[in-house]
């Protein structure tokens, strides 16, 4: 797989910085743009290391379990809400949840509904949230989406249509899997498996009338494209640079349970196992062959579907290892994805990734 980032521009967030924290965000022009690229007869995992631009940024008035509240807006009711064309979400900027989001399910003219996933606002894992006069700031952008990023007209997207989504072993198109990182278990089946039907545009496998333009793509989570043609394609992202701070969740487990978490780097620039703040996440091992939390690696070069990861690491108290060998250095490549599989009892956590300005 290649990808590479380029025009890495920051306007909008050096005006932020000489400016205050704007009520209201005006877009700017794009930030960059990011080249990713599926290979052909093949799996790719595949990421976004950029965002879409800003919709709003202000500070927390008040909350509840599941709702946020700004004070000198005036929204349209609705507005925020899930579309046909995708969803939006709230991402927390500054405080305890820095780089923590949540979809947002509605809205009012001054309130956001959110979808929270069994987290309470009030009483959230990471600490307490600020509101008022120096409340956190939160902000919204709109979710990546199939649609998005592959196009929602035949003759505008690069990937492979299919003629027919009746068969899970049909072999004549493009397919698009999306992770399941809220599910327990390993080798999971992916939430959501989606290709274009010609004449129809996107649609679930196997549900010819459901729509899949609007499946999201988060920040920091990879998906997989699995393309049977032999040939390559690139796929060009035009975005913006993150900002801010980004989180992924990791659920809770029971001492007996074992869950798949895929991860991606949030920005457009690698970072190694040592500086990735993975180590906040993972539970430390002694050895290989008692390895409790593992790094799962998969080959961006060998051919085929549904291959098993090539290697894994685990840490240390100090180190990340790959069986006896140093690992720390070992870079995440933006663009691609990675899997965590953590084992035994634990909380809900939040692996953060700091951006690198």
């Amino acid at each position: 797989m290649k990808s590479r980032a380029l025009i890495l521009l920051f306007l909008s967030f050096l005006g932020q910085l000489a400016h205050g924290w704007a009520q209201e965000v005006v877009a700017t022009a794009p930030a960059g743009y990011f080249t990713i690229t599926a290979r052909g007869g093949s799996d790719t995992i595949l990421s976004l290391p950029l965002v879409r631009r800003s919709h709003y940024i202000g500070r927390l008035d008040s909350i509840t379990a599941d709702t946020m509240t700004f004070s000198s807006v005036q929204w349209t009711p609705s507005e925020f809400a899930p579309t046909s064309d995708g969803s939006y979400y709230a991402q927390f900027v500054s405080g305890p949840l820095a780089g923590v989001n949540y979809r947002i399910t509605d809205n009012s003219a001054n309130s956001l509904s959110v979808e929270t996933n069994g987290d309470n606002l009030t009483g959230h894992i990471l600490g307490q949230i600020a509101t008022g006069t120096a409340g956190d700031v939160v902000r919204i952008r709109k979710l990546w989406t199939v649609g998005a990023v592959f196009g929602v007209i035949e003759s505008d997207t690069l990937l492979a249509p299919t003629e027919n989504l009746d068969s899970v072993a049909y072999r004549d198109g493009d397919l698009i899997l999306v992770p399941d990182n809220f599910s327990i278990g390993v080798d999971k089946q992916p939430a959501f498996k989606t290709s274009f039907l010609s004449g129809a545009g996107w649609r679930l496998l196997g549900q010819p009338s459901i729509d899949g333009r609007a499946i999201p793509f988060w920040p920091g989570v990879p998906f997989t494209l699995r393309r049977h043609d032999a040939s390559p394609v690139d796929t060009i992202i035009v975005g913006y640079v993150p900002t801010e701070s980004i989180a992924v969740r990791t659920p809770a487990l029971s001492s007996t349970e074992v869950v798949d978490v895929s991860i991606a780097p949030a920005y457009p620039y690698s970072v190694n196992l040592q500086s990735s703040n993975l180590g906040s996440v993972v539970e430390t091992s002694v050895n290989f062959e008692e390895a409790r939390d593992v790094f799962l690696i998969y080959s961006v070069s060998r051919r085929g579907f549904a291959l098993p990861f090539e290697e894994r690491t685990f840490r240390t108290d100090v180190d990340w290892l790959s069986g006896a060998t140093p690992a720390n250095n070992y870079p995440l490549i933006p663009g691609a994805g990675y899997v965590l599989r953590l084992k035994g009892a634990r909380p809900v956590r939040y692996w953060i990734q700091l951006p690198p300005y």
